[in-house]
């Protein structure tokens, strides 16, 4: 029994190591120069992989900093989106003075960016890219990805409005009035220029009905009716205050 435990441990070692891959010192161009082939080829996870040696074998070249961000741009087409991530965290901790900082801010939000339809991770990863490109906006407010950042943090925050108030609605539609009043009044304070600020106010007003806040539901009304004359909330945010006060609003 002793013996066949020590061959059954033996038999798991031996697998181990086999199965891991060897260490093989490589000169710098021969690294650099076999991740450029696989990035050529369109091989990028093996690309990044050899970029990444090129940073561990050789962390005090020349290359290593460039190295380290062709790996994340590999990873980043590889849709290894995590890895870029982490690749470029260690890259701005490590080169805050680099040629290549501002791009490595910008990747790293723009993975965020596109990894938004992960499963599970859809709010997560919209939060994570806004408070990114709100980054490089402010890191970098003049250069050419602080243009596309500005585009993409509108984006972001229409994104997460349509989420905040799927979730609104669905208080509503529970008769969670109380829930739904506390969640769509930050709403209306987090996404002021929302496309869908209209449809906030109206549900606000739905309960400020519900919960009996007359006077609360004219002042919100009033925000509506000003700031939204013609949209069709508006029309059934005044019907809406009809049926709910015996003064007609004008």
């Amino acid at each position: 029994m002793k013996k066949f435990f020590a061959i059954t441990i033996l038999s798991f070692l031996l697998y181990g190591c086999s199965s891991q891959k060897a260490y093989i010192d490589r000169p710098l161009k021969d690294l650099y120069k076999e991740g450029m082939t696989h990035m050529k080829n369109t091989n990028f996870e093996e690309a990044a992989d050899s970029f990444d040696e090129v940073e561990r074998q050789h962390p005090y070249s020349l290359w290593a900093a460039k190295a380290q961000i062709l790996s994340a741009y590999c990873a980043f087409k590889a849709q290894k989106f995590p890895r870029a991530v982490a690749t470029l965290d260690v890259f701005i901790s490590l080169h805050p003075s680099s040629r290549y900082i501002g791009y490595a801010y910008y990747l790293r939000a723009l993975s965020y960016y596109t990894d938004l339809c992960t499963p599970r991770r859809d709010r997560e990863n919209a939060d994570l890219a806004l408070q990114a490109f709100k980054d490089v906006l402010r890191r970098f407010p003049d250069t050419d990805y602080a243009q596309d950042a500005r585009l993409k943090i509108d984006f972001l925050n229409e994104h997460l409005a349509t989420q905040d108030m799927i979730i609104g609605r669905y208080y509503l539609e529970n008769r969670d009035y109380i829930a739904a009043f506390t969640h769509l009044g930050e709403f209306v304070k987090t996404y002021p220029k929302s496309a869908l600020m209209p449809e906030a106010l109206y549900r606000l007003l739905e309960c400020h009905k519900a919960l009996g806040l007359l006077s609360l539901g004219h002042k919100t009304f009033a925000l509506l009716d000003y700031n939204f004359p013609k949209s069709k909330w508006r029309d059934l945010g005044k019907k809406l205050m009809y049926t709910a006060s015996s003064n007609k609003i004008k």
